[in-house]
């Protein structure tokens, strides 16, 4: 992404809820990990459900859905048009055995966490 005057610009995310690093859990709801963001404005959201598949939301509707079967990196994406012709591509990845989520847009990472093995999912 670039500005105007040519210089790079800054991406901007917000968490909005707890995630794995923070060391708080309380919204999470049982038999699911969900992370919530604010990118630009839009809120975006990555889970884990059921420890079988991971989902991509992006304002509040399903993007992307897939199932962990036979991978050892399950991976979502979509693409958004933030304001006239600018695209961001969001994507999602998880390592099911080392429980790491990580989170990017435009290959700038927003989120990377491992899940300590005690959370509910």
């Amino acid at each position: 992404m670039n500005s105007d005057d040519g210089s790079r610009s800054k991406i901007v995310a917000t968490i909005i809820a707890p995630v794995a690093n923070c060391g708080a859990f309380d919204d999470i709801v049982t038999g699911s990990k969900t992370f919530q963001l604010n990118y630009r404005n839009r809120p975006v959201e990555l889970e884990i459900v059921d420890d079988r598949e991971l989902v991509l939301r992006l304002d509040g509707v399903v993007r992307k859905r897939r199932r962990r079967d036979g991978v050892s990196c399950v991976y979502v994406w979509t693409n958004v048009e933030l304001h006239w012709e600018e695209h961001h591509f969001i994507e999602g990845r998880w390592w099911p055995e080392a429980q790491r989520i990580h989170l990017t847009v435009n290959g700038a990472t927003l989120l990377d966490v491992t899940l300590p093995a005690d959370v509910p999912g």
